[in-house]
């Protein structure tokens, strides 16, 4: 009863590289039974690959030979709900029952406020991070190390997104909406081979880091305390004196 474009593709902004994010809406009456197949029917549209999937949810990605690939969703009506997702572009192919066309203009006003609560749990996350990595380089674990500096990086990067109201879309497409110096900062921060240069990119990091918890505190009303936050990043940046 519906289908619909979101993405790239949708927006305007696509390239020889984006993928098709297809979104599917279905009549209770036949849900299950489209559902059921999402593995199989990507099989009849190219040179199919493989599918990317998880148990008991309600999409599937697939891969071609072409290096292409296609996102496809199943929705019943009762899911398509008001969202600022929605303001990000659609691109509407079928609308039997003018049910896009209503979330769509039901979700005009809406945008990408976090919650009091988000903002809070990443910023905990954020420095639950930061302490991690140095325990973990201290160890010798430095592989381990690399890879929870990118949950720092993610807090970080969500943490612009607050600041700035930009789309939260994680590491997709920073590089055209993120600040030059938090963008130098995480760039630079992947040049690293042994254990000096980890410790000097967490350095970094923590210390941007730092400035970004102040922003998010002057932005947004929290509860937790801004002194208790400043101090555990510096107690961690103390270790580098």
């Amino acid at each position: 009863i519906g289908i619909f474009l979101s993405g790239s593709l949708a927006d305007g902004t696509s390239d020889e590289y984006s993928d098709i994010d297809f979104r599917v809406v279905i009549d209770d009456e036949h849900f299950q039974e489209v559902a059921s197949q999402r593995l199989t029917l990507p099989k009849q549209w190219g040179d199919f690959l493989f599918n990317e999937y998880w148990p008991n949810t309600n999409y599937c990605i697939s891969h071609y030979k072409s290096f292409f690939k296609v996102d496809v969703f199943y929705y019943r009506e009762e899911d398509l709900v008001p969202s600022p997702w929605f303001n990000k572009g659609i691109k509407v192919i079928l609308d039997k029952r003018a049910i896009i066309s209503k979330v769509v203009t039901d979700s005009k006003n809406l945008s990408f406020i976090p919650t009091i609560l988000e903002v809070e749990i990443s910023i905990s996350k954020g420095i639950a991070h930061a302490h991690e990595v140095y325990r973990r380089i201290m160890r010798g674990e430095l592989i381990y190390a690399r890879e929870l500096l990118s949950g720092l990086r993610f807090r970080m990067i969500e943490a612009e997104d607050f600041i700035h109201d930009n789309t939260p879309e994680s590491f997709t497409r920073f590089e055209s909406r993120g600040s030059e110096k938090i963008l130098e900062v995480i760039n630079n921060s992947y040049q690293i081979a042994d254990k000096e240069e980890l410790l000097q990119s967490l350095f970094e990091l923590s210390t941007t880091y730092r400035l970004q918890i102040q922003q998010l505190h002057s932005t947004y009303h929290l509860s937790r305390i801004l002194e208790e936050d400043l101090m555990s990043i510096d107690v961690l940046l103390s270790l580098f004196l």
